[in-house]
């Protein structure tokens, strides 16, 4: 393609990018200037986001956080928005202990978390306060945890923790839709620490160049184990290593799930992207299993297996990898949030 088509391609793009930067500005500025009001929580509320679009490890860092509140004996509900779920108002996914809600109804990632977590409540809504409200009256929570909370600026937060991926990183530096950015580099300067996926210290120094000083830390995936959609057996992550696998993911960073089972030194024979927050349709899982009529393993993400768990036949045998948030420095980080 020529410079200058490209040019004609790329230039609605940019001049809508621009009207977006302005949006973002004139939102910025009414909650600022007390026009757009915000709200108090009368708890402790940490939030976990980003400022691209998708693929930086919120959700997994969600989980994680939980985790590690829970231990410390803290009571901890979380909220999500529930993007790409069908539901409207107010709607608990899980009460820490039930199920209520499909991952249709939910979206992926509180359906993901629901799943992941044991009593720790998680409830959906685009209302975060309002929801607050309810699970502050409902559970009592000493923490609520807000995943994808970074642009709900409505809502007031005690710790706002933005997450950025090294692979991606910024992408090309422009906002929506002309690049990947939800926000400008310097929106960052809200928040109160930062953490890597991987260890850039380009994106490091990216951020110290746009005048933010928040703390920095770093954090990775670390494969957990391999398990059976349809029967729950698990297998050890090393048994991929030499083997032919077929993999699939409808997520927002492909590339991040690749590199973890090319790492495990898995032969991937095809890999199948579809687009993220994809609805799998029962044709689309006959094409997986015909592509893997040679395969050792066919491996998806977490996430996408909550969205195929009832459409795959019991004799197909296609497995999850379960991965862990490790956190480089952990106590450190403990005494950041604490």
């Amino acid at each position: 393609m020529s410079e200058y088509f490209k040019n004609v391609i790329l230039f609605p793009l940019y001049l809508i990018s621009i009207l977006y930067y302005i949006g973002i500005r004139l939102r910025s500025f009414l909650y600022h200037s007390n026009i757009l009001k915000t709200n108090k929580l009368p708890c402790m509320v940490i939030s976990i986001g980003n400022i691209t679009v998708g693929g930086s490890g919120k959700t997994p860092m969600t989980i994680y956080l939980c985790r590690v509140l829970t231990a410390m004996d803290k009571k901890v509900v979380v909220l999500s928005r529930g993007y790409k779920g069908k539901s409207k108002g107010i709607n608990v996914v899980s009460d820490g202990c039930n199920i209520f809600m499909t991952a249709d109804e939910a979206g992926d990632e509180p359906f993901l978390i629901a799943s992941s977590l044991n009593g720790v409540p998680v409830i959906i809504s685009r209302d975060r306060y309002s929801a607050g409200l309810f699970a502050i009256e409902k559970y009592k929570p000493d923490v609520i945890l807000l995943d994808d909370g970074f642009q709900h600026i409505r809502l007031k937060r005690d710790i706002d923790i933005v997450l950025v991926d090294s692979i991606r990183g910024f992408g090309n530096g422009y906002l929506l839709p002309m690049g990947i950015l939800r926000e400008p580099v310097g929106s960052i300067k809200r928040a109160h620490i930062i953490f890597i996926k991987g260890n850039d210290m380009e994106i490091v120094n990216k951020i110290r160049e746009n005048g933010i000083n928040a703390p920095v830390g770093f954090f990775e995936y670390i494969p957990h184990k391999l398990v059976n959609i349809t029967d729950g057996t698990s297998i050890e992550p090393h048994r991929l290593k030499n083997k032919n696998i077929v993999a699939f993911a409808g997520i927002a960073n492909p590339v991040s799930f690749s590199k973890t089972l090319e790492q495990l030194g898995a032969l991937i024979k095809h890999y199948i992207v579809f687009s993220d927050h994809y609805q799998y349709l029962s044709r689309d899982i006959d094409r997986i299993m015909k592509s893997a009529t040679d395969a050792d393993y066919v491996i998806t993400t977490e996430k996408d297996a909550v969205k195929i768990k009832n459409i795959l036949a019991e004799n197909m045998a296609v497995y999850k990898l379960e991965i862990e948030v490790k956190v480089h420095n952990e106590q450190e980080f403990l005494r950041w949030i604490i």
